[in-house]
């Protein structure tokens, strides 16, 4: 299983990629680094699957962007 991952920084450009999944792995959104206008963000597991699934999702959201 994979899951596939979200990050936004604060320039607001944006990218999904894709880890290992892990049963008992993190879901939620963390802070990465803290600008003094703002800060980097990803978003943890907003899909699982297997690669293709996750290309697949990747690539239907990044079309609607």
């Amino acid at each position: 299983m994979k899951q596939v991952n979200f990050t936004e920084r604060v320039d607001g450009s944006s990218y999904y990629w894709i880890s290992e999944w892990s049963e008992d792995g993190f879901v939620g959104k963390t802070i990465d680094t803290t600008y003094s206008d703002g800060a980097d963000t990803t978003d943890w597991c907003v899909f699982c699957g297997t690669q293709e699934e996750c290309e697949k999702f990747i690539n239907e959201k990044e079309n609607r962007l």
